[in-house]
C-alpha cells in the first residue's frame, strides 16, 4: 500500500502541470454544464451567434455562400452577420465536419465554441511562458485567464471570443519573432492579423495595437528599435515569403472594405446603431448615444468585482478575475515599480478608459479625431481585450513576490506580518462588502497559508503541497461563482434547432405570431431566418420606409404574398410617395404596381381593357407559374402567360440583384416602393433572379481556401525542427 501511495505521489509530482491543466479544463466544463447540456439558455447575443453559426455552416455545407437572406425583413444583404463569426476562420472546418457527420448542432456548436476558447487560453499559456521563462508562472496565468470573465462570453457574446483568440496568438507570435526571426513566427503573426481583419470590427484590435506600440515606444524604445530592425531584415531576406504573407492580410481586408463601402451607398440602413442621428450617412456608423450606452459602466460596478455572485447574471461577462489576483496585487504594494508593470498598467488603463465613454473624456477625444471610432458601438469590448494584460501584470508581480532574495530573519518576520495583516484586512473588506461567496473567504485563508509557507521557506517552490495550495487558492472561488452563474440561468431544458435544415420556398410569407415592433426570431419554418422588424431594424432603406409609413394590417395583407402579377403600373417617385394610396393598394391588392417615374413604360404596348381590379396572387405552382429552384442568392421560375405581365417578387430590392429571362439580362425595376419587378412577355419563359457579383463570390470562396492554405502552411512550418 505504501509503495502504491509513493508511486502515485511521484507520478503527480512528475506530471503535475498536465494534470492541473486537464483538471482545470474539466472543471471549467463542469461549471458550465447547464449550458452545454442545454438546461440553461444562452444569454443575450449568445443565442444569436448560435444561429448565425448554424445558418452559415448549413449553407457552406451545400456550397452556397450566404450573401443574401430572403427570410428576414423581406430580404436583405447578410454579410454583416457573417462578420460576427470571422467566417473565413479555418477552425470552422471542425464544426463543419462534425455537422456533416450527423451530430446534433447543439453538440457541435458547444464543442466548437468551448474548444476555440480553450485554444485562446492555450495561446496565453505559451505567451506567458515565453515572456517570463517560468512554467509555474505560465500555469498561474493560464488558470487566471481560463477562469476570468473571458470564458463567460462563450455563452453571452461569442463575437468577443472571435476577436480575442487570434489577438492572444498574435502577441505570442510577435514575442516569438522578436526572440527568433523564424518564418513560422512571421507567418503566425500574419495569419492572426488575417483572422482579425475578417472579424466583426477589427478596429478594437487596431486600437489596442496602437496603444501597445505607444507604450513600447515610451517605456522600451530600444526594444521597439531592435524589433523594427529585425523585422526589416527578415523581410529583405525573405522577400517572396513576406510578400505572400502580406498579400494574405490585404486579401483578408477585402470583405470588410466591401461591406463598409456598400454601407455608405444609402441602400442599406441600421437604425438601431444610429439612434436617430440623421447626419450619419454610413449605415455602419454609430450614434454617440448608442456608443455611450455600449460602455461597461452600467453593468459593471466596484462592488460587483467581489460581491453579488450568487445572483450574478451577465455582468460577469464584462469583468471578473479570481479573487486571488486582487490578493497578489495587494501584496505587490511592497514590490519595486518596474517598466514592464507600468506598461501593463498603461494598456489596461487606456482600455478601461475607452470602455467607459460616459465617465472619461478620453473616448470623446478619439471619437472626434479618429475616423474609425465612429463605427464601434460596444466599447466594453476594450475591457475584454485588457484582461490578458492585467493578468500578465498579476503574474509578473507574483513572480517578484516569490523571488525575493535573501532576507534577514527580522525582514522575513516583518513580511510575514504584512502578509497576515493584508489578508486579514482583505477579509474584513469582503465582510463589509457583504453578499460575498464563502469560497472568497476560503481563498483568503489558503492564499495566506501559501504566501506564509513560501516566505518562511517551509516548502520548496516545486513541492506538491505548495503547488496544490496556489492552484486551490486560484480555482475555488471562480469555480463556485461560475457554477452558480450557470445554475442561476437554469431553465430545466432549452430547445434549440439542432438539425440540418435546407431552406425551402413558400409562396406565402409566414407572419403568424410575429410582432412588427419587436425583434424577429432568427429561425422560421423555412429553416433559416424570419421576421419583419423595426426595433433594431437592419436591412434595406426602402423596406424600412414601408415599415414606418404603412399600417401593419395593409402591409401584412400585401407582403404575405411572395409573387403578384399586374397588368398596370403607375409612376411614383421617392420624394412624393402617396402613402395613403400605397396603403389602400396593399389593403385591396389592386391591379396596379408602383414604379419610379424613370421606369414608367409598357415595353409590350399599352394594356387594353377587361382586366380584373385586383392583382393576380400566385399561391402555388401551376402550369403557368412554377418555382423550379430556390436558394439564398437565387430563385428560378418557369412561367407561361397569355398576355404581358408585370411580375413583382416581394423580396427586397437591391442594386446587386440581376435578372435573366431566357438567359438574357433584363433590368430589375424597383416596384411597390421596396420590391423587385420585371416585365414578362406572353408565352413560356425561364426567369432567374440572382444576387451578388461574380467577383464577390470569387473573393469569398478564394479567401476560405487561402485561410486553409495559410493555416496548413503554419502547421507545416511549426512541425519542422
Amino acid at each position: 500500500m505504501g509503495n502504491v501511495t509513493q508511486n502515485l505521489t511521484n507520478f503527480m509530482v512528475k506530471h503535475k502541470y498536465p494534470i492541473v491543466i486537464i483538471f482545470s479544463l474539466a472543471l471549467w466544463v463542469f461549471c458550465f454544464k447547464e449550458f452545454w447540456l442545454t438546461q440553461s439558455p444562452l444569454q443575450d447575443d449568445g443565442v444569436t451567434y448560435y444561429y448565425i453559426t448554424k445558418y452559415y455552416l448549413e449553407n457552406i455545407s451545400r456550397l452556397v455562400y450566404p450573401l443574401w437572406s430572403p427570410f428576414r425583413d423581406w430580404g436583405k444583404p447578410d454579410s454583416l452577420n457573417l462578420r460576427f463569426l470571422g467566417e473565413f476562420n479555418p477552425y470552422l472546418i471542425i464544426p463543419l465536419i462534425l455537422y456533416k457527420c450527423g451530430l446534433p448542432f447543439t453538440t457541435v456548436y458547444f464543442i466548437y465554441a468551448i474548444s476555440y476558447y480553450f485554444l485562446g487560453a492555450a495561446g496565453f499559456y505559451f505567451l506567458a511562458r515565453r515572456l517570463y521563462k517560468d512554467r509555474f508562472i505560465a500555469l498561474i496565468a493560464f488558470l487566471l485567464l481560463l477562469f476570468s470573465s473571458s470564458g463567460i462570453n462563450v455563452f453571452f457574446n461569442y463575437c468577443k471570443i472571435v476577436i480575442w483568440v487570434p489577438a492572444i496568438w498574435f502577441f505570442y507570435f510577435l514575442l516569438s519573432f522578436h526572440e527568433k526571426q523564424k518564418p513560422k513566427h512571421f507567418l503566425g503573426m500574419c495569419l492572426m492579423l488575417m483572422l482579425i481583419m475578417t472579424t466583426y470590427l477589427p478596429f478594437y484590435f487596431i486600437t489596442l495595437m496602437g496603444f501597445f506600440i505607444i507604450g513600447i515606444a515610451v517605456l522600451f524604445p530600444a526594444v521597439l528599435l531592435s524589433f523594427s530592425k529585425k523585422l526589416l531584415f527578415f523581410i529583405c531576406k525573405n522577400k517572396l515569403f513576406s510578400v505572400i504573407c502580406l498579400v494574405g492580410i490585404l486579401l483578408a481586408s477585402l470583405p470588410g472594405v466591401i461591406w463598409f463601402t456598400e454601407a455608405g451607398k444609402g441602400e442599406y440602413v441600421y437604425h438601431y446603431r444610429q439612434a436617430g442621428e440623421v447626419t450619419l450617412k454610413n449605415a455602419a456608423a454609430v450614434g454617440k448615444s448608442m456608443i455611450d450606452s455600449g460602455g461597461a459602466i452600467g453593468p459593471l460596478s466596484f462592488e460587483r468585482l467581489f460581491s453579488g455572485f450568487y445572483y450574478a447574471r451577465n455582468h460577469l461577462s464584462y469583468f471578473f478575475l479570481p479573487v486571488l489576483a486582487f490578493l497578489v496585487l495587494l501584496l505587490s504594494l511592497l514590490n519595486g515599480a518596474g517598466r514592464l508593470s507600468a506598461f501593463y498598467i498603461f494598456i489596461g488603463g487606456t482600455m478601461f478608459l475607452l470602455s467607459v465613454p460616459t465617465v472619461s473624456g478620453f473616448h470623446d477625444i478619439l471619437f472626434k479625431h479618429v475616423y474609425y471610432f465612429k463605427f464601434m458601438r460596444n466599447t466594453f469590448y476594450f475591457l475584454h481585450l485588457a484582461v490578458p494584460f492585467l493578468i500578465l501584470l498579476v503574474v509578473g508581480e507574483l513572480k517578484s513576490i516569490l523571488s525575493f532574495g535573501d532576507k534577514t530573519i527580522r525582514s522575513r518576520a516583518l513580511y510575514v506580518a504584512f502578509i497576515v495583516l493584508a489578508h486579514a484586512g482583505f477579509a474584513l473588506f469582503l465582510f463589509r462588502m457583504g453578499n460575498v461567496p464563502v469560497s472568497s473567504y476560503l481563498t483568503v485563508v489558503i492564499s495566506m497559508l501559501f504566501f506564509v509557507l513560501n516566505e518562511v521557506g517551509a516548502l520548496k517552490k516545486e513541492s506538491l503541497l505548495l503547488f496544490l495550495l496556489v492552484v486551490s487558492a486560484l480555482l475555488i472561488q471562480p469555480a463556485e461563482v461560475f457554477f452558480r452563474y450557470s445554475r442561476n440561468n437554469y431553465a430545466g431544458y432549452v430547445e434549440y434547432d439542432r438539425y440540418i435544415r435546407r431552406p425551402y420556398f413558400s409562396y406565402r410569407r409566414y407572419l403568424e405570431g410575429e410582432k412588427i415592433f419587436s425583434r424577429g426570431q432568427y429561425i422560421d419554418r423555412s429553416g433559416m431566418e424570419a421576421g419583419p422588424t423595426l426595433y433594431k431594424y437592419e436591412g434595406l432603406a426602402w423596406s424600412a420606409n414601408l415599415l414606418r409609413n404603412v399600417k401593419f394590417p395593409a402591409l401584412e395583407n400585401y407582403i404575405r404574398n411572395k409573387f403578384l402579377l399586374y397588368d398596370n403600373i403607375a409612376a411614383m417617385g421617392d420624394s412624393d410617395i402617396d402613402w395613403k394610396k400605397v396603403e389602400n393598394n396593399f389593403a385591396n391588392l389592386s391591379n396596379q404596381a408602383f414604379v419610379l417615374p424613370e421606369d414608367y413604360a409598357y415595353p409590350f404596348g399599352e394594356p387594353g381593357g377587361g382586366f380584373n381590379d385586383k392583382a393576380q396572387v400566385i399561391r402555388e405552382n401551376s402550369d403557368s407559374f412554377r418555382v423550379e429552384a430556390f436558394d439564398l442568392n437565387e430563385i428560378r421560375l418557369r412561367v407561361n402567360f397569355l398576355r404581358p405581365k408585370f411580375l413583382v417578387y416581394n423580396d427586397s430590392f437591391h442594386s446587386k440583384w440581376k435578372g435573366l429571362i431566357d438567359g438574357k439580362p433584363v433590368r430589375i425595376i424597383r416596384a411597390n416602393v421596396a420590391f423587385k419587378g420585371v416585365w414578362v412577355a406572353p408565352g413560356e419563359h425561364k426567369i432567374s433572379f440572382r444576387y451578388g457579383r461574380w467577383w464577390e463570390f470569387a473573393i469569398y470562396w478564394s479567401l476560405i481556401l487561402f485561410f486553409i492554405f495559410y493555416a496548413a502552411w503554419l502547421i507545416k512550418l511549426s512541425r519542422k525542427k
